[in-house]
Protein backbone atom coordinates (compact mmCIF):
# COMPACT_ATOMS: atom_id res chain seq x y z
CA UNK A 1 0.00 0.00 0.00
CA UNK A 2 1.41 3.29 -0.48
CA UNK A 3 0.61 6.80 0.70
CA UNK A 4 0.84 9.99 -1.40
CA UNK A 5 3.39 7.82 -3.55
CA UNK A 6 5.41 6.71 -0.76
CA UNK A 7 5.51 2.64 -0.27
CA UNK A 8 4.66 1.70 3.00
CA UNK A 9 8.26 0.18 4.46
CA UNK A 10 6.46 -0.71 8.03
CA UNK A 11 3.51 -2.48 9.43
CA UNK A 12 1.38 -0.56 11.81
CA UNK A 13 1.08 -2.91 14.87
CA UNK A 14 -2.52 -4.21 16.48
CA UNK A 15 -3.31 -3.06 20.29
CA UNK A 16 -3.89 -6.58 21.78
CA UNK A 17 -5.24 -6.99 25.13
CA UNK A 18 -4.37 -10.82 25.02
CA UNK A 19 -0.67 -9.93 24.37
CA UNK A 20 1.37 -9.37 28.03
CA UNK A 21 1.31 -5.95 29.87
CA UNK A 22 3.80 -3.70 28.08
CA UNK A 23 3.23 0.21 29.04
CA UNK A 24 5.28 3.14 27.75
CA UNK A 25 5.73 5.82 29.68
CA UNK A 26 5.11 9.26 28.56
CA UNK A 27 5.29 11.67 31.19
CA UNK A 28 3.56 14.80 31.12
CA UNK A 29 3.41 15.14 35.21
CA UNK A 30 4.24 12.62 37.70
CA UNK A 31 3.27 12.84 41.29
CA UNK A 32 5.51 11.93 44.32
CA UNK A 33 2.74 10.93 47.43
CA UNK A 34 4.79 10.37 50.48
CA UNK A 35 4.42 7.71 52.18
CA UNK A 36 2.52 6.20 48.67
CA UNK A 37 4.76 6.15 45.67
CA UNK A 38 5.27 8.05 42.40
CA UNK A 39 1.90 8.63 40.15
CA UNK A 40 2.60 8.41 36.36
CA UNK A 41 0.88 8.05 32.98
CA UNK A 42 0.94 6.63 30.03
CA UNK A 43 -0.49 4.85 27.37
CA UNK A 44 -0.96 1.08 27.06
CA UNK A 45 0.28 -0.32 23.83
CA UNK A 46 -0.47 -3.78 24.52
CA UNK A 47 -2.19 -6.14 27.07
CA UNK A 48 -4.02 -5.83 30.59
CA UNK A 49 -2.90 -4.44 33.85
CA UNK A 50 -4.85 -4.44 37.42
CA UNK A 51 -3.94 -2.98 41.03
CA UNK A 52 -1.58 -5.54 42.71
CA UNK A 53 0.47 -6.96 39.51
CA UNK A 54 4.04 -6.50 40.38
CA UNK A 55 5.56 -5.09 37.60
CA UNK A 56 9.14 -3.84 36.57
CA UNK A 57 10.79 -0.49 34.80
CA UNK A 58 13.13 -0.65 32.38
CA UNK A 59 15.51 1.58 30.83
CA UNK A 60 17.39 4.91 31.74
CA UNK A 61 18.14 3.96 34.35
CA UNK A 62 21.62 2.44 35.24
CA UNK A 63 21.50 -1.04 37.11
CA UNK A 64 18.84 -3.44 37.05
CA UNK A 65 15.30 -3.25 36.59
CA UNK A 66 13.47 -1.48 39.44
CA UNK A 67 10.30 -3.76 40.45
CA UNK A 68 7.50 -2.52 42.37
CA UNK A 69 3.22 -3.07 42.54
CA UNK A 70 0.91 -0.85 40.79
CA UNK A 71 -1.35 0.30 43.93
CA UNK A 72 -3.83 2.39 41.88
CA UNK A 73 -5.30 2.48 38.29
CA UNK A 74 -6.68 5.40 37.11
CA UNK A 75 -8.18 7.12 33.41
CA UNK A 76 -9.34 10.66 34.01
CA UNK A 77 -9.49 10.65 37.57
CA UNK A 78 -11.83 7.56 38.00
CA UNK A 79 -10.64 4.24 39.63
CA UNK A 80 -10.39 0.83 37.43
CA UNK A 81 -10.16 -2.45 38.18
CA UNK A 82 -8.48 -3.33 35.16
CA UNK A 83 -6.91 -1.14 32.20
CA UNK A 84 -6.38 -2.74 28.45
CA UNK A 85 -4.31 -1.76 25.09
CA UNK A 86 -4.90 1.30 23.90
CA UNK A 87 -5.94 3.55 27.35
CA UNK A 88 -3.91 6.49 28.75
CA UNK A 89 -3.92 5.45 32.52
CA UNK A 90 -2.08 7.53 35.74
CA UNK A 91 -0.87 4.48 37.53
CA UNK A 92 0.42 4.42 41.93
CA UNK A 93 3.95 2.60 41.83
CA UNK A 94 4.64 1.57 45.45
CA UNK A 95 8.07 2.45 47.11
CA UNK A 96 9.57 4.69 44.39
CA UNK A 97 10.57 8.15 44.07
CA UNK A 98 9.75 10.64 41.53
CA UNK A 99 13.57 10.54 40.50
CA UNK A 100 13.50 7.06 39.55
CA UNK A 101 11.29 7.27 36.97
CA UNK A 102 11.70 9.17 33.70
CA UNK A 103 9.95 9.81 30.83
CA UNK A 104 10.84 7.53 27.98
CA UNK A 105 10.99 4.66 30.56
CA UNK A 106 8.85 1.09 29.39
CA UNK A 107 7.23 -0.39 32.39
CA UNK A 108 6.57 -4.35 31.68
CA UNK A 109 4.63 -7.04 33.09
CA UNK A 110 4.60 -10.64 31.85
CA UNK A 111 2.09 -13.11 33.33
CA UNK A 112 2.99 -16.39 34.13
CA UNK A 113 0.18 -18.08 32.68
Amino acid sequence: MAILGIPQVFEIPIASASAPYNLVVIFKLTHFIVGRGTVVSGRIEQGTIKPGEEIEVLGLVKGRPLKTTVTIVEIFKKLLDHAEAGDNVGLLLRGLKREDVQRGQVHYYTSDE
